[in-house]
């Protein structure tokens, strides 16, 4: 199980790391095109939505 999860952690780097080099032209780095993906996947989304589900906190 451990390997399964060290590998699937291993993926997700990858994929992170790709998707920034691919998006910084365009200005999205640091992971903010994942922003843009859910705000594309679901039109309408208001600011609360599109914070809980990226899982960011709001307050300082």
């Amino acid at each position: 199980m451990i390997d399964e999860l060290r590998q699937i952690g291993t993926f997700s780097r990858r994929a992170t790391a790709s998707a920034n080099h691919e998006f910084a032209s365009q200005g999205l780095n640091n992971n903010r095109f994942q922003y843009l993906l859910r705000i594309c996947e679901r039109p309408g989304l208001f600011f609360d939505a599109l914070a809980a589900d990226m899982a960011v906190d709001r307050h300082d």
